[in-house]
């Protein structure tokens, strides 16, 4: 049974609705929620929190050469960062688009920290990451979120956020912000863009948020602050009418999460 507390019913069954149609990072419909866009750009992209939110290029093989997709990540750790399993596995509909099967695999995934007119920190190289069975076979966006390795704790450095749990009253006591790297926004570079508003409504595997996004920042940590601790309460993934969406952060989403980790390479095999 749904669970919503400030969003009348049939908002949110519009809103789900419209969720359900939504598609793959720059190819989907996302758009700021307000016709004026409410996002601040963020330039000093080293300080923290901001430097824990990064800059993921994805580029897969497709029959008239390699096509890079960007999306958004955000450090929860010092080894491990989490994204939008829609990043890391295309939708059919995407898979179509450019000619390739929905089982290819990106030939070349890159991330970076403090990204900012083409300056980055704390590079590493991603050794490993894993998207949900329910994602990669059903396409279900109750499951769209992944884990990703890096073989530098970087996070030691750049610093990270926690995953947090959260009860259903507690997401309408504090805002939350998603902040990571628009298309919309690309100059001559990607440049990373925030905004923080409400939680409108829960589901037991989304929440919904009255703040603005494009496609790009899937992957997003949805976060909050809470004293001097940086929380991810949710994963950023789709663009609405109504709000914007996201995958809930749940005790299953934690445990999958720590299986996940017991199945990566270890560091060492990196730099062998």
């Amino acid at each position: 049974t749904p669970l919503y507390s400030s969003a009348a019913s049939d908002v949110y069954k519009r809103q789900v609705e419209n969720v359900k149609e939504q598609g793959f990072s720059y190819n989907r419909p996302e758009m700021s929620i307000k016709e004026i866009d409410r996002r601040e750009m963020v330039a000093h992209s080293y300080k923290f929190p901001w430097s824990i939110q990064g800059l993921l290029q994805i580029t897969y093989e497709t029959p008239t050469g390699p096509q890079a997709f960007y999306g958004s990540g955000t450090m929860v750790s010092p080894h491990y960062f989490m994204t939008a399993g829609h990043n890391l596995r295309l939708t059919d509909r995407t898979a179509v688009k450019l000619g390739i099967k929905k089982t290819s695999r990106p030939i070349n995934i890159k991330f970076s920290l403090c990204s900012h007119e083409n300056k980055t920190k704390y590079p590493s190289t991603i050794i490993g990451y894993a998207f949900h069975d329910e994602w990669g076979e059903k396409e279900s966006q109750y499951y769209d979120y992944a884990l990703v390795k890096l073989a530098d704790p970087v996070g030691e450095k750049a610093g990270h956020a926690s995953l947090k749990v959260l009860e259903e009253e507690a997401f309408f006591e504090a805002k939350v912000n998603v902040t990571g790297y628009p298309g919309d926004k690309v100059r001559e570079y990607p440049q990373m863009y925030t905004m923080e508003g409400p939680i409108k409504a829960v589901t037991e595997h989304q929440i919904f948020y009255d703040v603005d996004t494009s496609p790009g920042q899937s992957g997003s940590g949805v976060w909050r602050r809470e004293d001097k601790d940086i929380q991810v309460v949710g994963v950023h993934g789709y663009g609405g009418d109504i709000y914007n969406s996201g995958v809930r952060i749940t005790y299953e989403v934690v445990e999958q999460v720590k299986e996940w980790i017991k199945r990566m390479p270890p560091e060492e095999d990196a730099r062998a």
